[in-house]
């Protein structure tokens, strides 16, 4: 049994009454090998199956055929095929924080979009938490830019908090006296209570803090 069209003849499926037929062959044989140089470019045409495999330009092409709404030159690859493959996607939730959040994970790091309700905010106010490492002012106005393309239209974005995993060493030492017994001759002599010091020290780091205004 044949799986794959390209496996498929013509001459496979003409009835038994023509098989003898050499017109007929000659004929079927004609198309049969127009008809294999079409089959052969059918992986060109499709795309998004083999989206992974699509040099970049192709890609970007089909990012303008599909109308990909924040689509970007100095994106890296693997930024522009998660764009195009959640694009029908993200056309239909538009307006929704899984819109939001989908796009903002794709370009900064996970994201998580907090709505008012869920912080005893302002009606038709949210905000957002990504892991999304900014180098510069410029990466922040693109956060916005996003924000302001895939968020409902009457919501306003409430603040925008950049969450950072930072390593931290505790280290923690003690120092304590302790009162000694003096036995002479079998007799136990008891030296008068000594003070006893206890001294405990502890060492970290501060955490970086950034703000943007």
């Amino acid at each position: 049994m044949k799986k794959f069209i390209s496996d498929v003849s013509l001459l496979d499926l003409i009835p038994f009454n023509f098989k003898d037929d050499e017109d007929t062959l000659y004929i079927l044989k004609s198309i049969d090998h127009i008809l294999r140089k079409f089959i052969a470019n059918i992986p060109e045409v499709i795309l998004l199956d083999r989206i992974n495999e699509l040099e970049e330009w192709k890609v970007d092409e089909l990012a303008l055929d599909l109308h990909v709404d924040y689509y970007r030159e100095d994106l890296d690859i693997e930024q522009k095929r998660e764009l195009i493959k959640t694009s029908l996607l993200t056309h239909r939730t538009k307006g929704t924080p899984f819109a939001v959040e989908m796009i903002s994970t794709i370009l900064f790091g996970a994201g998580k979009v907090q709505e008012w309700f869920e912080y005893s905010g302002q009606v038709a106010r949210f905000k957002i938490t990504t892991a999304g490492d900014l180098k510069d002012e410029k990466d922040f106005q693109k956060v916005i830019e996003v924000i302001n393309i895939y968020k409902n239209l009457r919501s306003w974005l409430d603040s925008l908090t950049f969450k950072r995993d930072d390593q931290s060493n505790l280290y923690f030492g003690h120092i304590s006296k302790r009162k000694n017994v003096y036995i002479l001759n079998s007799a136990i002599i008891n030296i008068p209570d000594e003070v006893i010091e206890n001294n405990l020290g502890i060492a970290t780091q501060e955490l970086r803090k950034i703000r943007l205004k």
